[in-house]
């Protein structure tokens, strides 16, 4: 294994150490930018000049809640000013995430589906392209492109064609009157 991937594994550990130890897990929770990601995969291939690391086979990242899984990832870490240090120039922040191949994102009760995804750290924003799907219990929303705002609670689909045909799409089931007589 190069110089490279094991600086990049033990920043990986070491930030999940920093991020959330055991006497403020719960201030992680209040900000789930700040829990650490884990990712497992079949295969992993680290790039020191990209500052990058690929992971390919049945992949899947979680932070805190979120679940994130692809056939093949590519993380990018921060690139830093300063070339001589010990991971090259990479710092260990991930800069984004970007994932192709049956994506699927799940967060509590909803899950999103696509082809491929990117997922920004600074901000927590996810974009989903290809035959893109959202759920949430029996509702769905389908588009060309769905971003989700995961810190927000805020979601946009788009349609990126001129062809009618192919419009954002919104199915609503209301609640039973059963449901609502049993929950009030």
């Amino acid at each position: 294994m190069s110089r490279f991937a094991l600086t990049i594994l033990l920043n990986i550990v070491l930030s999940c150490c920093w991020s959330a130890p055991a006497s403020s897990a719960a201030a992680g929770r209040d900000n789930p930018a700040t829990e650490p990601i884990h990712i497992e995969a079949a295969r992993m291939e680290s790039d020191q000049r990209q500052g990058s690391v690929l992971f390919v086979g049945k992949v899947e990242a979680t932070q805190g809640d979120l679940i994130i899984r692809a056939e093949q990832m590519t993380v990018f870490y921060r690139k830093t000013g300063d070339t001589a240090g010990a991971a090259g120039g990479v710092s260990k922040n991930i800069e984004n995430l970007t994932a192709s191949g049956n994506v699927t994102l799940t967060k509590q009760d909803w899950l999103a589906s696509g082809d491929r995804m990117e997922f920004e750290t600074e901000g927590r924003k996810v974009i989903l392209t290809g035959n893109t799907k959202v759920w949430q219990g029996n509702n769905t929303v389908t588009g060309d492109k769905i971003i989700i705002y995961l810190d927000e609670g805020k979601s946009v689909v788009e349609n990126q064609s001129d062809n009618t045909d192919n419009r954002v799409k919104a199915f609503f089931y209301p609640e039973s009157d059963k449901t609502k007589t049993v929950n009030e």
